[in-house]
């Protein structure tokens, strides 16, 4: 049976209702295994070969393969006391979040010449919430040209819009 801190009413740890295994995602604290981390075998990938396989264009670097990992990651959720779910947050709520806010300081401080907060939110979202993993893959990243561009049209293509260095 699983359990769950009532901290908004009894303060006591509650049963998890049965309903809530039917609605969202159920996030547990289970170590992902490096075996999950990594792409299938060419065997098992066949199913599944274009669901998370692809290929990119970079102007620079050519043709570059793609893979959506599955990997267990945190969700930053809302409850939403109208329809009495959590709901996953937008960045524009998580933009005023405190402990958002926080992250965003940290990272903008380490490099000041990034100044997107939801670029930076997102790498942030990406990275699980982890600012100094964000701050590596940015430094990483930074003279990329791709990373200069501030509007990229619906077929992926540059709109020759560029940040100022």
């Amino acid at each position: 049976m699983r359990f769950y801190l009532d901290d908004w009413g009894s303060k006591e740890w509650q049963p998890f209702p049965k309903r809530w295994y039917q609605e969202g995602l159920l996030i547990t604290n289970t170590v992902v295994k490096d075996a999950e981390n990594e792409p299938q075998t060419e065997s098992t990938v066949s199913a599944n070969k274009n669901d998370r396989e692809g290929v990119m264009k970079h102007p620079r670097k050519g043709k570059i393969p793609t893979y959506i990992f599955q990997r267990k990651h945190n969700i930053h959720c809302f409850y939403d006391h109208d329809n009495g779910e959590w709901m996953r947050m937008p960045i524009g709520y998580e933009l005023h979040h405190e402990q958002i806010i926080k992250l965003l300081d940290q990272v903008e401080k380490a490099l000041p010449g990034w100044n997107d907060r939801n670029d930076i939110l997102a790498m942030l979202r990406q990275c699980n919430y982890d600012a100094d993993e964000c701050i590596r893959t940015y430094i990483h990243l930074e003279e990329d040209e791709w990373m200069r561009y501030t509007k990229i049209s619906k077929k992926g293509v540059d709109t020759k819009v560029k940040n100022k260095k």
